[in-house]
């Protein structure tokens, strides 16, 4: 969900390890990365031309708004309830048009002061 006037920050909650988004990452440390793409379980109706053009628009629409996400896990092992894990940034050096690698860069978020969250973009 993006925040009003604030371009390019989102609220994200993904389930872990999700059916069609493969969430994936290491829960045993909270997600210090969370590795993103997006491969339907039934793609009986879907080309894989329209995969990788739906993953690679994702790509760069993360990557041309500098995306920051306030992330919110559902399904971490041991915990059925969403989790805080923190601000997510977009790790360039390891993302391309195939999957999408967020990278924690903060674990503190005060909902009052947005506008400090902008130093943590493009922070690779």
């Amino acid at each position: 969900m993006s925040i009003p006037n604030q371009p390019g920050l989102i609220i994200w909650g993904p389930e872990y390890n999700h059916p069609d988004w493969h969430n994936e990452g290491n829960a045993d440390s909270l997600m210090p990365t969370i590795t993103e793409y997006w491969q339907p379980a039934d793609t009986t109706d879907l080309t894989h031309a329209v995969i990788a053009l739906r993953n690679a628009d994702n790509y760069l629409r993360a990557k041309s708004f500098a995306e920051l996400r306030i992330t919110f896990m559902k399904g971490l092992p041991g915990d059925s309830a969403f989790t805080f894990l923190g601000i997510y940034a977009l790790d360039i050096a390891a993302s391309d048009t195939t999957r999408l690698v967020w990278k924690r860069v903060t674990t503190e978020c005060d909902l009052r002061r947005l506008d400090r969250l902008q130093q943590f973009r493009h922070s690779q």
